[in-house]
């Protein structure tokens, strides 16, 4: 008889903190970006004061900004003889050629590593390597010689892939084996990077360990997860023995009012949400990690932007959904559940990957309305809370994102 040995990999984990935040995504992938600079004019052999710079790199416009003065101008590359910009090579002058064109990928790299250096992410360190990994033994100590360590500030995660921005300014989908540059590489360096397979050796957050993306995604998962459920119970709690009136002002009007057998009072907010299934057929290229397929699935999508056509009009929230949780953020600090909520509405932007396709099919419509009641006794105090699908509950494999 064969004995079967079963290997678990377990990643070292200690204790984390992640944070439970969102940065904007123009803090990531901005169209403008602001630095500090001077300028001389063609027309003028002045030079100006360093202040601040918009630099527009898609219209080669740059706006001048003294706030000391509180004085602004808009400035054309037409207009400009040279710039000095401090944080790049010294401070030395470039013409607007050098800036716009010749020079433009080194420069806005430059400028991109004040973005990274700025945003408030988490922090990992990815370790890989392009060929097979060239082990030795350093002291006593496996290593491998032909790694490389990148410095990295996490921007999403699923179980398959990993968005990141770099300590160079690069943003970054990398999958098991493969990566894509979304900003920072041209095309050209994007074929070269499809060309070569990339291996994860291990990923370090913090004082942990991990295999690969998979192992990293089940950690934040489990965190995301428990810290639901435990805020969700904070929740309820939360507004228990509180003043209804009180309640009332933060949530605004609501929908339905209920009384009960024992004279207490149900007062009920609806929130409307639909979304559309869609079974479709269709063929797709794209410059993502994946390559270009052909398929017969089943999507579920919701609000406002969708790469299957969904009606831009078809998740509506009333304006006290938000009221509802902001009034327990406001009680209980930074909450959680703000975050959330924030990162199920996330699912359905568009990203980063670029894409063309063609199909057909069919959908329908499905009204998944959210309902939240307070229950209030005859002095006004709230006793109960009662939610219907008001927080979505966790599932695995949904992409973590850390920008809205």
């Amino acid at each position: 008889m064969k004995k079967i040995f079963i290997i678990f990999l377990i990643p070292f984990i200690g204790y984390s903190q992640i944070k439970w935040k969102n940065v904007n995504e123009s803090d990531i992938l901005p169209t403008i970006v602001k630095t500090k600079g001077r300028i001389i004019f063609n027309n003028n052999p002045l030079v100006s004061p360093e202040s601040d710079l918009y630099i527009d790199r898609d219209n080669e416009i740059i706006v001048y900004y003294d706030i000391n003065n509180k004085s602004i101008f808009q400035i054309e590359k037409t207009d400009i003889k040279s710039i000095s910009v401090s944080s790049f090579r010294d401070g030395a002058y470039l013409t607007p050629n050098e800036i716009f064109d010749d020079l433009s990928e080194e420069f806005f790299s430059v400028l991109r590593q004040e973005l990274y250096l700025k945003n408030n992410l988490n922090k990992f360190k990815i370790t890989s390597t392009e060929k097979s990994p060239y082990f030795f033994s350093d002291n006593g100590k496996l290593d491998v010689s032909n790694k490389n360590i990148v410095n990295a500030k996490l921007i999403s995660i699923n179980q398959n892939s990993i968005e990141y921005i770099d300590s160079l300014g690069n943003v970054i989908v990398q999958s098991q084996n493969k990566k894509l540059m979304i900003e920072g590489g041209d095309d050209r360096t994007n074929r070269k990077l499809n060309r070569k397979k990339i291996r994860i050796l291990n990923i370090n957050f913090d004082d942990n360990v991990f295999i690969g993306i998979y192992d990293f995604y089940n950690f934040i998962y489990e965190e995301y997860e428990k810290n639901f459920f435990s805020n969700l119970i904070d929740f309820k709690s939360s507004f228990k023995e509180k003043k209804f009136s009180d309640i009332l002002l933060l949530w605004g009007p609501f929908s339905e009012k209920f009384e009960l057998n024992d004279g207490k009072f149900m007062y009920t907010w609806t929130f409307p949400k639909k979304y559309r299934e869609s079974e479709v057929i269709s063929r797709s290229s794209s410059s993502s990690l994946s390559s270009s397929t052909t398929t017969s699935e089943t999507y579920t999508n919701a609000n406002l932007q969708s790469q299957y056509g969904i009606n831009t009009n078809s998740q509506v929230y009333v304006s006290g959904y938000k009221g509802v949780i902001d009034s327990y953020s406001s009680k209980s600090g930074n909450s959680f559940l703000n975050y959330y909520s924030s990162n199920l509405e996330n699912q359905f932007t568009s990203g980063t990957t670029r894409y063309s396709s063609r199909q057909k099919g069919s959908e329908v419509e499905i009204d998944q309305t959210k309902k939240i009641s307070l229950i209030v006794d005859e002095n006004n105090i709230i006793v109960d809370i009662l939610e219907k699908n008001y927080f979505e509950e966790p599932y695995y494999g949904i992409r973590i994102k850390f920008y809205k």
